[in-house]
């Protein structure tokens, strides 16, 4: 075929790849709409599925239930409790000071030991094997944790040794040598759930049949009743006020799925629906600002248009009308994605409470979610057209950038300045694109500094009111041969003892800690206010102050097993977590004397330590070894693995807004390059080589990168530590919140190095001008 038989189908093969690029170019706008979408989708369907799971699991697995009874003690029996007038069933289980090791191993196993029933551990249920048969000691349920720490199996056996209930009173596990009961037990079954969650410990489970045994330790017991009909809580506080230690036993409704857990739970769920409400905006945002500059119709060609005769709403509705294409496209494509992907939700720990795993069907966010980010996306593209419609005012370079531009000796330098915060003959300078731009990143800088702030709360003891380790289990005073141990070793730095009792203010619990500063100045953060000074003064947790209504200057009684007393509020603290209290903002902290005012028998059986810099590890077992005791780190309460389990999802805020910030960035550049391609001809007539060029839009992304940065990262980095803040008062913690230095390096180094990665695209476009083919663009 000669090139004249070749020439008449040139204007039809251009028609088709012009065409065929339109497409293409559809395709692609579609992928990236569906793909951002999907996200949003995913992280909605996930935080709702999460948020749900508690109440679903429940349902599937629940029990029948209606009180859960708490004491430290063993006294009273379930015998007791069982015989109240209020209960018409109970199922209890009782701690046991007993210690399990691996038949023919060594090194025992760190697990919590009970005995009972496992109907009174609410909220788990067997998934593999069977319960203990009634009456054996030789048989034992323990909980998944317990297989994924030991690699245990059914089948295996474990050796119990157990302290005397002597023993136990007096050193808890840090006696030598255990004087009570031992057996053999098998594994028969494996059990878990919800509770298993709580506190995350390791569980063995024996029989009633244990507590049977002669002089067998042990500690404090939970249980699980069902209430005779008509009777309330407070009938029942009533009853149970009639037994000997009740204003040590608690008394709460019983929930399949434990409070702790429904409330990290709801931690998980709420982190995630603020990184999908951030990641939604942003990709609104960001999706909106790509089609905007896709379809935008040049001043050009709306004067073309004009001519011809179209309306105002007309121009409006042809460019909208391109960019809904890739939106519905998408929108269709993100349910598709979404719904792929709901199965990896729930994530981390609520997969244990989740009762139909799998992929599961959301009509709220698979239906209407779509349609909702498939409007809002119109809308944000249709107001950007709008915008860009206005009568254009002459092109001008802003004062301050040309004085900021004139101070390069390099052309390139200052060109670039120029390209970066001025507008095209055709195109205003993006004015809305900085303010998305600025808004996404400081909101990554904000969860940057949030996230270094978690880590810290979790990582330092100190945030949340523990010494970084302690000497004790409970029992009676610690030997005074380990006080003088602790008073004269050169390399322990901070003495604090502690002892405790359990109050009840009107029916509410109050668990109150008494500490007597021995040496170094290992003292509860102090909140407001200030510390106890005389016997009758308490400083409260923030948590308990606000259930009790106390504020500082209050005085208030409350009662314990010696009587009732008046005590007055002259702070808020963080409240050390020894014992079996919760801590942080739960409880109370008096002097020695405020607690032997409340209970004259209270022992100081903990001792708070700090050990000096250099010679911790040394220093710990060499006084363990001397004392005889074990040296114990610092374990972080509820609230604080309850924050751990979500200390990523700032993380995952900031990458997935980086990410997003990424491809509105580096859409603009092109965009900005293709525009600019009459200047950039220009720049190569006057003599400006390739080198040249593409310096002028490295400058042009790195000066623009670091204006936006500029901008946000302060805000950004106050706004972390408000929300920081929220976090740690909710709790009761301290709300101390830093600058985290190499959060804000990443923020400033990690943008601008990306930015410039990102303009290697548009620099290659503009060193490939023609000036011939551009300079006679009008």
């Amino acid at each position: 075929m000669s090139e004249l038989d070749w020439w008449p189908m040139s204007p039809i093969l251009y028609r088709l790849r012009q065409s065929l690029r339109r497409w293409v170019a559809t395709a692609g706008l579609s992928f990236v709409v569906a793909v951002l979408l999907g996200l949003v989708l995913t992280l909605v369907a996930g935080a709702h599925r999460t948020s749900t799971a508690p109440d679903r699991y429940a349902n599937a697995f629940g029990g029948g239930y209606d009180v859960a009874i708490d004491q430290p003690h063993s006294e009273p029996t379930p015998e007791v409790l069982a015989a109240l007038p209020g209960i018409e069933a109970l199922s209890s289980v009782t701690f046991v000071f007993g210690i399990l090791t691996p038949r023919g191993a060594d090194e025992p196993v760190d697990a919590l030991v009970f005995a009972g029933e496992k109907e009174a551990v609410a909220g788990t249920n067997v998934i593999e094997g069977r319960p203990p048969a009634a009456g054996s000691v030789d048989e034992i349920l323990v909980s998944n944790s317990f297989l994924a720490q030991t690699g245990a199996r059914l089948g295996d056996s474990f050796e119990l040794s157990s302290l005397t209930q002597e023993q136990a009173a007096a050193f808890a596990f840090d006696t030598p040598d255990p004087g009570g009961p031992t057996t053999t037990a098998t594994v028969v079954g494996v059990f878990g759930g919800a509770a298993e969650l709580q506190e995350g410990y390791v569980i063995a489970l024996f029989s009633p049949a244990l507590l049977d045994l002669a002089d067998i330790g042990l500690g404090g017991r939970s249980s699980a009743g069902t209430l005779v009909p008509g009777t309330t809580f407070d009938g029942l506080r009533a009853q149970i006020d009639t037994l000997p230690n009740a204003a040590d036993l608690t008394i709460s409704a019983v929930d399949w799925v434990p409070d702790s857990v429904r409330s990290a739970v709801q931690t998980q769920a709420q982190g995630l629906a603020v990184l999908a409400l951030f990641a939604g905006v942003a990709a609104v945002a960001v999706i909106g600002q790509v089609l905007g500059r896709q379809h935008r119709l040049s001043e050009a060609e709306r004067l073309a248009l004009r001519t011809i005769g179209m309306t105002p709403r007309q121009l409006l509705a042809d460019p909208l009308s391109r960019a809904a294409v890739p939106i519905v496209a998408g929108s269709i494509g993100s349910t598709v994605a979404a719904l792929a992907y709901s199965a990896r939700f729930p994530t981390g720990f609520v997969k244990q409470i989740e009762p139909q795993p799998g992929v599961r069907f959301d009509p709220l966010v698979h239906v209407v979610g779509p349609f909702l980010l498939a409007l809002l996306l119109l809308g944000w593209v249709a107001a950007g057209f709008a915008m860009s419609d206005r009568p254009r005012t002459p092109l001008a370079t802003a004062p301050f950038v040309d004085g900021v531009a004139s101070r390069f000796r390099r052309v390139e330098f200052a060109t670039g300045v120029r390209f970066a915060f001025s507008g095209t003959r055709d195109r205003r300078w993006p004015a809305s694109s900085f303010a998305g731009l600025m808004i996404v990143l400081g909101v990554a800088v904000g969860a940057l500094t949030l996230g270094a702030n978690i880590t810290r709360l979790v990582d330092e003891p100190a945030e949340w009111g523990s010494a970084p380790f302690s000497i004790g289990s409970g029992g009676d005073d610690l030997p005074d041969n380990v006080r003088t141990l602790l008073a004269t070793d050169p390399d322990v730095a901070a003495v604090t003892y502690y002892g405790a009792v359990s109050a009840t203010v009107g029916t509410d619990s109050l668990f109150i800690v008494g500490m007597q500063p021995a040496r170094g100045d290992l003292l509860p953060p102090v909140l407001s206010g200030r510390l106890p000074q005389s016997d009758d003064e308490i400083v409260l947790g923030t948590v308990d102050a606000r259930t009790l209504d106390l504020g500082i200057g209050d005085e208030f009684h409350v009662s314990t097993n010696a009587g009732v007393e008046r005590l007055r509020v002259t702070g808020l603290a963080v409240i050390p977590s020894v014992n079996q209290g919760d801590g942080i903002g739960e409880g109370g902290v008096v002097t020695l004397g405020g607690l032997h005012r409340l209970d004259p028998a209270a022992p100081l059986n903990i001792a708070g330590l700090e050990f000096r810099e250099g010679s911790v590890v040394e220093t710990g077992a060499r006084v363990s070894r001397i004392a005889r005791m074990a040296i114990h780190e610092a374990q972080p309460t509820t609230e604080i693995v309850n924050i751990d389990r979500i200390r990523s999802i700032p993380m995952l805020v900031a990458a997935v807004l980086g990410a997003f910030a990424l491809l509105s960035l580096t859409h603009q550049l092109i965009v900005s390059a293709r525009q600019r391609r009459r200047d950039v001809g220009i720049l190569k007539a006057l003599g400006a080589d390739r080198r040249g060029v593409s310096r002028v839009v490295h400058v042009q992304a790195t000066v623009y990168t670091l204006a936006v940065i500029a901008v946000a990262t302060p805000i950004g980095a106050v706004a972390g530590q408000l929300v920081y803040r929220v976090i740690t008062d909710g709790i009761g913690a301290s709300g101390d919140a830093i600058l985290s230095w190499p959060a804000l390096a990443t923020a400033i180094i990690a943008p601008v190095t990306l930015a410039n990665l990102v303009a290697v695209i548009p620099a290659r476009r503009a060193r490939n001008v023609r000036p011939s083919l551009h300079l006679n663009q009008e």
